[in-house]
């Protein structure tokens, strides 16, 4: 088909997450093109960006962001939908002649989505190219200061861990990608020159976490069995996650040949570090928790529902801009906002441009709520509504600034 006077659609590789590994090639495509397409995760991660902003910094400011959310499913039929959804949403931007560039983690050329698009879109006419980068094995090897290949005829296979039975005593270096679920089978079949402590939920991990019990803000308890003993821990930090921090935490203290007690008690003084979900308690009462370091949707679902479970008398969320949303921004901050509301959070304080959509969302949904522009307005508002016997939520994307917040009512109520 005869390829018409569009923009061109770029597989950029963005290597594996150590921003100096792309390459110059990437570097200026990514200050070429006008759209950045990157892949979305359910939780509304793009990490693929995430790097390539590392390298570039503020160089990618203004750029259009459009997040690719592609179906995580074994069905070929869903898949495909997934893939003609993404081309739906690259192809206006092309029409428009805008060059558009997909961001690939590692390479573009090996198990890459994008090689999905591309078909659809040469399919329908599109210019499509493909910029190199470093897979992750390639890294891995030059981290560890291991040749892949020991000499000029050895041989080195690639394979999807799907594969591994067909592989794995072929001679050479093989290197299996895409394992997921077959990862646990396939560490026992392999004899290892290390030792591997599996920790987790699993039935296949040595240090397993049996049960959990999540109390709000007070953090959770949890059971953790080893080969060596049963531990019952308390961690002062609030979500479900550190179940899994603790089981790490119960193998690595073993390892060291820490005694039950010394890991029961480490585990019961953990302190969160930056604003990380950080519980701050101040006089009469007053409760913040601090998660501002940064924000998505899946985040600030958890956070809200952390805030709901605190004990107190009354509950305040302040919530700000999430960035890098592209077309799901409106609809994502509107529905953070109705959460709030359908969880009985007592006031809702909504700051940032975006944020107006939260403050839409809440009133909508039956809440309280005020919106402010900025940070700067907000603070005396905010102030006032940290009384006593309150817990408030402080929570928004890294670039809104959120720790200034938190620093005032520290000021004002420590």
């Amino acid at each position: 088909m005869e390829q018409r006077m569009t923009g061109t659609f770029y597989g950029v590789s963005v290597g594996p997450g150590d921003p100096e590994l792309l390459t110059l090639q990437a570097v200026r495509l990514l200050r070429q093109c006008p759209v950045l397409a990157a892949p979305q995760t359910a939780s509304g991660q793009m990490l693929a960006l995430d790097i390539a902003r590392r390298a570039l910094g503020s160089e990618l400011d203004g750029k259009i962001i459009l997040p690719l959310q592609f179906a995580m499913s074994r069905d070929a039929a869903v898949l495909r939908a997934s893939h003609e959804t993404a081309a739906s949403a690259v192809r206006p931007f092309l029409d428009a002649g805008q060059d558009v560039a997909m961001l690939n983690l590692g390479d573009v050329s090996i198990y890459a989505t994008f090689g999905y698009l591309q078909e659809i879109l040469q399919a329908q006419g599109y210019a499509t190219a493909m910029a190199a980068g470093v897979p992750s094995f390639c890294a891995a090897a030059a981290r560890l200061n291991q040749p892949l290949t020991g000499g000029m005829d050895a041989p080195l296979t690639i394979a999807p861990g799907s594969r591994s039975d067909e592989v794995l005593d072929a001679p050479g270096t093989k290197v299996l990608m895409k394992t997921g679920r077959q990862l646990p089978a396939l560490l026992n079949t392999l004899d290892l020159p290390f030792r591997t402590v599996r920790c987790g939920r699993s039935e296949h991990c040595a240090v397993r976490v049996i049960d959990m019990a999540d109390h709000g803000v007070a953090g959770i308890t949890c059971t953790v069995v080893s080969p060596r003993d049963t531990y019952h821990l308390t961690i002062p930090a609030p979500g479900e996650h550190m179940a899994y921090s603790a089981a790490i935490a119960v193998a690595v203290g073993e390892e060291l040949g820490l005694s039950t007690e010394e890991i029961t008690r480490g585990a019961a003084s953990y302190e969160p570090a930056g604003s990380r979900m950080r519980v701050l308690r101040l006089r009469d009462g007053r409760l913040v928790l601090d998660d501002c370091y940064n924000a998505n949707p899946q985040s600030v679902t958890a956070a809200l529902e952390i805030l709901a479970k605190t004990e107190c008398g009354r509950k305040v969320a302040v919530l700000g801009d999430m960035g890098e949303l592209g077309d799901l921004t409106d609809q994502a901050h509107y529905n953070m906002g109705a959460l709030a509301a359908m969880l009985g959070i007592d006031e809702v304080v909504a700051i940032g441009a975006k944020a107006e959509k939260i403050a839409d969302g809440a009133a909508q949904s039956g809440g309280s709520v005020t919106h402010f522009a900025t940070k700067e307005e907000a603070v005396h508002e905010l102030t006032d509504q940290l009384g006593t016997d309150t817990a408030m939520l402080v929570k928004a994307s890294h670039a809104m600034h959120f720790g200034w917040i938190v620093e005032q009512l520290k000021q004002a109520y420590d």
